[in-house]
């Protein structure tokens, strides 16, 4: 048996059916995958991912103690920020994810990141940062070489002019955020504690997982979509099954696309989530009988 799967983009539809053939059950995330195996033998079923069997557990998904969920609200911030380094190009991903910070204006110490994988998830991060870092110091440069020009009766107004534009304004929006104060959440304290999502927050996020539980919890979102045909597939899946957030391409906005708004639209009904669990539950009793 395998669950959960998700097997598109394939090159070799023949050879993967040929390699679940003595399977009993497949089960898949996303209707793209079930119709790539609908016309073999394979016994296909579309399920969805395995990750709504975890939020089956504890008193209900918007209570305090569930386990998926952290009860660090300092945690849960008014944005919280997922953007990986594998399978996509980092720069042009930090590029998007710096202008959509800019013109969304959420100070630092409103807005959380958090890393799905050690070390690569905030390769992104601290590209963003070190952009309002350099922006800072060159403003701070300026100023300083500004005054002493003054001072000595150095060059006109437009020269000043022409200096200012070389300036990087998307650094400076940044920097104005003051991102030092954001709260960073390391994958370790993530898997101790759970994912700093709730309802009335606001995601953005190129990772799949992120998107599911936070918009299951009612969380608003967007996906930054990465380029990766593999996770436009897997965030797509979401949105079939009731997701309501939005996707913005990256290489889009690295190039100038207008940013959109900051999301507020929710994310999964309770009656979506309610199914998506219910589907998942007892798709686990029956393979898993309890005796």
């Amino acid at each position: 048996m395998a669950t959960g799967q998700g097997f598109v983009p394939c090159a070799n539809a023949a050879g993967l059916a040929d390699a679940l053939r003595d399977f009993q059950l497949v089960t898949v995330r996303d209707a793209a995958s079930r119709d790539l195996l609908a016309a073999s033998a394979v016994p296909v079923h579309l399920v969805g991912d395995d990750g709504w069997l975890a939020l089956a557990a504890g008193a209900g998904i918007g209570e305090d103690d569930h386990p998926v969920y952290s009860r660090d609200h300092d945690a849960a911030r008014e944005l919280v920020v997922c953007a990986q380094s594998d399978l996509v190009d980092p720069e042009v991903l930090a590029a998007a994810l710096a202008r959509i910070l800019a013109a969304w204006k959420v100070p630092g110490d409103r807005l959380t990141v958090v890393e799905s994988i050690p070390g690569g998830d905030r390769v992104v991060w601290d590209l963003v940062c070190a952009r309002a870092d350099a922006a800072d110091t060159a403003a701070a440069e300026g100023s300083s070489e500004g005054a002493g020009l003054a001072a000595g009766g150095g060059k006109d107004q437009e020269s000043d002019d022409d200096d200012n534009n070389t300036v990087d304004p998307v650094g400076r929006a940044l920097a104005e955020l003051d991102l030092s104060r954001a709260r960073f959440v390391p994958f370790k304290d993530l898997w101790d504690t759970g994912l700093p999502a709730r309802s009335g927050q606001a995601w953005l996020t190129s990772r799949f997982h992120p998107h599911l539980f936070a918009a299951a919890r009612g969380a608003s979102g967007l996906v930054l979509g990465s380029g990766s045909h593999y996770y436009d597939i897997k965030h797509g899946s979401l949105v079939a099954a009731g997701s309501s957030w939005g996707t913005v391409h990256a290489a889009a906005v690295a190039s100038g696309s207008e940013v959109p708004p900051f999301p507020a639209g929710g994310g999964f009904t309770e009656p979506a989530v309610d199914a998506l669990v219910s589907a998942a539950k007892a798709l686990a009793d029956d393979l898993y009988p309890r005796t």
